[in-house]
């Protein structure tokens, strides 16, 4: 998100968890979303994993990695943002197969309707290690389900 000129928000339940000994909140720009008037609506979103805002404060994309909960939860907590906020899921490679062979038509007519895509861990690793990326990067590692 960084690389493409976003601020960052990590979500409230993630930011005390560490990586590489850091809170993740110390790589958060934005440690609240008090641009959001609605305060229900703001708690919801702010259980998002990862936020890309741009300058005007307006949601680009919400990122959900799920490493080891349930695929719907992800799409239930962002689907409290407008409808063409882009939406990725992040899915970690071994579990690959577990999300492919999801059938439930709630969940895949949800995924859809609102604007989600994902990619596997591997993707989101090679995109890390570029030392520029674009949009169109991003849009090259994601699949719609």
């Amino acid at each position: 998100g960084k690389k493409l000129g976003y601020k960052i928000f990590i979500g409230k339940r993630e930011q005390p968890e560490l990586y590489n000994s850091k809170k993740l909140s110390t790589f958060a720009d934005l440690n609240s979303l008090d641009f959001i008037e609605d305060k229900t609506k703001r708690a919801r979103i702010e259980m998002i994993d990862v936020l890309w805002i741009d300058n005007n404060q307006n949601i680009k994309f919400a990122l959900e990695v799920e490493n080891s909960t349930n695929f719907t939860s992800g799409v239930q907590r962002a689907s409290n943002l407008e409808i063409n906020t882009s939406k990725l899921m992040i899915v970690p490679d071994e579990r690959k197969k577990e999300f492919k062979a999801l059938a439930d038509p709630l969940f895949i007519d949800n995924f859809k309707h609102y604007n989600w895509r994902y990619l596997y861990y591997s993707a989101v690793e090679r995109l890390a290690s570029s030392q520029k990326i674009d949009i169109k990067d991003v849009d090259n590692y994601t699949e719609n389900q």
